[in-house]
């Protein structure tokens, strides 16, 4: 249940805010030579080439630095401590997500075009694996982009890998003032993912391996 305190957030954090700016920069930004046309208000880049005695341009560059600002200041709503549900940050967060998906190229939500539609139907209507007519995966797009086995894909991949697992333990090893909690909560996550995926797809089919963890973790009582 949403309570006062939520809605008294969503009017007054910057989170938000922040979301509120990217979405109104954007929409202007791909719509507003059609919107001129049909006659419709001043949008924010006529306002601010108006303002500002500048360019068209150059009120694009200045927009879309605030949207990256925006971006950070979203960022930066999931690393500090809040009283609001995260179920809450993570709404706002994906509304942001889609607001980028419309309006990063063209105005895909006036004009529905290819990037609109393949993610509608990578999103409800492409439910299968690449036997079943999925998506290609990262490793068929790798084997395509550069003319190698899927074998050589797989020894790239886990180069790529086993240099992650490096920036991670990395990460606890150095100065950061980020609190612990924090990396110790994408570590988790991180092993999670290692242990499910390390031999096959324990998600999709669960197998041995997924019982086994599940069972010492949440029945086989804890020796003492």
């Amino acid at each position: 249940m949403i309570t006062k305190e939520a809605f008294d957030w969503v009017y007054k954090d910057p989170f938000t805010a922040a979301s509120c700016l990217i979405a109104r920069l954007m929409n202007d930004m791909t719509t507003h030579k059609f919107e001129q046309e049909r006659g419709h208000v001043a949008s924010t880049i006529e306002c601010y080439v108006k303002q500002y005695s500048v360019s068209k341009q150059q009120a694009y560059d200045e927009f879309n630095k605030q949207i990256v600002n925006a971006w950070n200041e979203i960022n930066q709503g999931f690393l500090v401590p809040t009283s609001m549900p995260i179920l809450i940050l993570i709404r706002v967060l994906n509304l942001t997500r889609v607001v980028d998906i419309i309006y990063k190229e063209n105005d895909e939500y006036t004009h529905v075009g290819k990037v609109m539609k393949d993610n509608i139907a990578s999103l409800l209507i492409d439910l299968f694996e690449q036997e079943r007519g999925h998506v290609a995966s990262a490793i068929e797009c790798y084997v395509k982009q550069y003319s190698v086995s899927k074998q050589q894909a797989y020894d790239e991949f886990n180069k790529q890998i086993a240099n992650a697992w490096k920036d991670i333990n990395q990460g606890f090893l150095r100065p950061t003032s980020m609190p612990v909690p924090i990396l110790t909560g994408v570590l988790n996550l991180t092993r999670v993912v290692d242990i499910i995926y390390k031999e096959n797809d324990e998600y999709t089919h669960v197998g041995k391996v997924m019982k086994d963890n599940i069972a010492s973790l949440l029945i086989d009582p804890v020796p003492v």
